[in-house]
């Protein structure tokens, strides 16, 4: 099953996403009506019915929720550090 918001369909949610998000929606607008239906429901990150920089704002939040724990894990790891630094 394909993970919303893997724009590219490489099975990560990622800065490529958003960087073809972005040249769609900002920078190549006009491309937006060559897409099917289905492409452009899959480019509708928030399910308003429309593309344009609200998904951009979604299609983050999805990233940096998508690498949460990662960043937790690297954040208790470098407060351990810091501790036993501070004995």
């Amino acid at each position: 099953m394909a993970t919303e918001g893997d724009l590219n369909h490489d099975g990560k949610l990622d800065e490529q996403d958003l960087a073809f998000l972005r040249q769609l929606t900002l920078e190549s607008p006009g491309l937006l009506s060559h897409l099917s239906e289905q492409e452009k429901a899959c480019l509708d990150i928030n399910h308003d019915g429309h593309i344009n920089y609200d998904d951009i704002v979604a299609l983050c939040g999805k990233i940096i929720n998508n690498h949460e724990p990662a960043t937790t894990h690297a954040i208790d790891k470098l407060t351990s550090l810091r501790n036993k630094l501070n004995r």
